[in-house]
């Protein structure tokens, strides 16, 4: 077995550790990603991968409560806090102005149907 072999990602000659029979990828942290990347990419492809996957990230979520380090976050952050609820009031006054717009009138315009069966439009009627 040589001592040096030539990096898969970065093309460079490096010395090869020998407690690694096969080795393809250097240490280098860019390196490092590309191949950690390749692997994903390898394991995804497969549904058994996928089943895998999945499996792994249900465990993750059922062990780690989302909703308690959401609380945990917003108790050490106030600032946070209130300027979330200042841009949560701002977005429902700008979507409450924006339904205003678009209500119609019903009664600005009647429709009369006439012995002809031709509609004619009549002037809108108001109570006295």
């Amino acid at each position: 077995m040589s001592a040096t072999f030539v990096c898969s990602h970065c093309k460079c000659v490096c010395q090869r550790n020998p407690r690694l029979k096969k080795q393809s990828y250097c240490s280098s942290p860019a390196c490092q990603n590309a191949r950690k990347r390749l692997h994903e990419k390898a394991v995804n492809a497969t549904a058994k991968g996928k089943a895998a996957k999945k499996q792994r990230n249900e465990s993750w979520r059922k062990n780690h409560n989302a909703h308690a380090y959401q609380a945990c976050y917003r108790e050490g952050h106030p600032e946070y806090v209130e300027n979330n609820r200042l841009q949560q009031r701002e977005r429902n006054l700008d979507r409450a102005q924006k339904s205003i717009s678009k209500i119609v009138k019903t009664d600005a315009l009647m429709l009369v149907m006439l012995p002809r069966r031709q509609l004619q439009v009549a002037s809108p009627t108001y109570p006295a």
